[in-house]
């Protein structure tokens, strides 16, 4: 699933936790306009009780991030940072 903060695409990604198998991961990422390496990766957490919940835990993470973010940023501009 993704969706727009601004200038920036926002990617969830969620998956079933192997050791636990009635919980969810998930992480969010941040694509900089026209870049296909995204631009933050933010761990969502990995307590969520169903796909939709991980994936949308995953959106609201990576918009927070995003929201710090000026529109101008880019991985040419600066490295990736892991959250």
């Amino acid at each position: 699933m993704d969706e727009h903060e601004g200038v920036f695409k926002l990617v969830a990604v969620a998956g079933q936790d192997a050791c636990a198998p009635s919980k969810w991961k998930a992480m969010g990422l941040v694509y900089a306009p026209g870049e296909a390496v995204f631009l933050e990766q933010i761990h969502a957490g990995a307590d969520f009780v169903s796909r939709e919940e991980a994936i949308a835990g995953g959106i609201n993470a990576a918009r927070a991030v995003a929201k710090t973010l000026t529109p101008g940023e880019c991985r040419a501009n600066r490295a990736a940072r892991f959250w």
